[in-house]
């Protein structure tokens, strides 16, 4: 019962505060803040177990509240590491900015003042380390397709084995021969599976006298025809295997905005002769459907503007919340962020150390003879 009697003493000046006027901004290098800022840095210096004591290194934002019971002050200020131990004789004030380049910690503070005695009794007080800069990076996916040059030697063969089916399965009285490569995608399964997007055009070798693609064959410049596959082709040269080749093909180019031709020199038509497709029961779609159009939405840039921030008022509980509000330019009439308690150390190096010259021997020649 007793122990539930102190806890209401304890509350109550906080719900008094509540219910008094709203908090005003005070002055960042006001008299009285800066004692507050000095007793809740003492007290949080004495909570520390290991390591350095803080130093104040600027005040950011200070308010008050005022009632018959006294002055509550919330402070949000900044502390660096210091260069003395925690638990030793000396006070924060005593010493200097460890060298080091760590952003300062973030503390925040709530600090009574009563009356009519002037005793000053820390609520609250905490400093977090300052958090490090998040840097976004986009982390490898292991298994999944991966996007290659379109020009990369390892689609000659995918490519290949791709225009082959195709020829083996087309109605076409003339073979096709590969035109442009529009994108070209590698993953790694049981093997290395290839997604490729092509087109084609009718040749001028006929099937009746060619029965697969040689060097000589190449676009009709009359009759022309054209169309576009989708292939997924799967290599595993490891099992002494034909690849396995699966096509969606239908009329018609690619689109502008995909395909690229094949650079010269780059002919996946040469030693087609060698390879024997075997037709399958199942046909190779060849539907006429077109290709789907790309939609090309363009992205509205909005610009919005920073909302000034008024300070909040005081609610109950306010005491033991940390408190960051923006520097504004009223905070800044209210001398905020105050100047730095203490200039950091620089950081100075070492000077190179010049190697000694060499003591010249009697009967010894120098630079100075040949003058």
């Amino acid at each position: 019962m007793v122990g539930l009697q102190l806890l209401a003493l304890c509350i109550i000046p906080l719900q008094l505060f509540a219910q008094a006027s709203d908090r005003i901004p005070a002055f960042c290098d006001d008299k009285e803040v800066e004692e507050s800022v000095d007793l809740a840095l003492v007290k949080f210096n004495k909570k520390l177990q290991y390591g350095n004591q803080f130093a104040l290194y600027r005040i950011l934002t200070a308010f008050k509240a005022q009632n018959e019971s006294g002055t509550l002050f919330t402070v949000h200020f900044q502390a660096k590491e210091s260069n003395c131990a925690v638990g030793a004789d000396k006070v924060w004030k005593d010493c200097e900015y460890l060298l080091n380049d760590k952003e300062p910690n973030q503390c925040n503070a709530t600090v009574h003042k009563s009356n009519p005695e002037a005793n000053q009794e820390v609520v609250f007080v905490e400093c977090l380390a300052a958090e490090p800069r998040i840097v976004t990076e986009r982390a490898p996916c292991l298994g999944c397709p991966e996007d290659i040059d379109i020009d990369n030697e390892d689609i000659k063969v995918p490519v290949m084995y791709s225009v082959a089916k195709f020829n083996a399965h087309n109605e076409s009285k003339f073979h096709f021969v590969l035109l442009s490569v529009g994108y070209a995608t590698r993953q790694v399964v049981a093997g290395f599976r290839y997604e490729l997007r092509f087109d084609m055009a009718k040749s001028n070798c006929s099937k009746a006298l060619f029965k697969d693609l040689t060097d000589d064959c190449h676009p009709t410049q009359e009759d022309t025809e054209y169309a576009y596959c989708n292939s997924s082709v799967l290599v595993a040269p490891w099992r002494h295997e034909e690849p396995e080749a699966h096509i969606d093909c239908g009329p018609g180019r690619l689109s502008t905005s995909f395909a690229r031709r094949r650079p010269p020199g780059w002919s996946p038509l040469r030693n087609l002769q060698t390879i024997n497709v075997r037709p399958t029961p199942a046909p190779v779609s060849t539907s006429a459907s077109k290709p789907a159009k790309e939609e090309s939405s363009e992205e509205s840039k909005e610009s919005s503007s920073p909302l000034p921030s008024s300070p909040k008022k005081a609610q109950s509980g306010d005491a033991a919340t940390a408190v960051v509000l923006p520097t504004s330019e009223p905070q800044r009439r209210l001398n905020c962020p105050s100047n730095p308690w203490k200039s950091s150390p620089p950081k100075t190096t070492a000077a190179p150390q010049q190697s000694p010259s060499p003591v010249q021997e009697a009967g010894e020649f120098s630079d100075l003879d040949l003058l």
